[in-house]
């Protein structure tokens, strides 16, 4: 789901889009904090049209227990701001496992220009 951005002041409040390392690396950190490991991801990066931001989209899997997916989602919305979860896909392979398999998209909002 995109975010519409209507006013000048709330487009004012993202980070610029030359940010976006910092941006993936604070993402890497917070996930390093809540245990889970990211050993790659897919990232595209989507301009802005018609009122919704730019974003970078961020696809990573993962595989670790349901609680530590939660906190590593839940430190990264209050340490980014301008990030939003897209979509979370979990797999368990059985029952008893304490780990799932899951899919996080994530979306990083950002100013256009660099």
């Amino acid at each position: 789901a995109a975010v519409l951005i209507s006013g000048g002041a709330a487009l004012a409040s993202l980070p610029p889009r030359g940010e976006a390392p910092d941006i993936v690396a604070k993402i890497l950190e917070e996930a390093n904090a809540s245990g889970v490991k990211l050993p790659r991801g897919q990232y595209e990066y989507v301009p802005a049209r018609d009122g919704v931001a730019a974003r970078y989209r961020m696809t990573f899997p993962l595989h670790a227990s349901y609680p530590k997916i939660r906190e590593f989602m839940d430190r990264t919305l209050v340490a980014l701001p301008a990030v939003a979860v897209e979509g979370l896909r979990i797999e368990r392979k059985s029952v008893g496992d304490d780990s799932v398999d899951a899919e996080l998209r994530l979306a990083a909002y950002v100013r256009s220009e660099p």
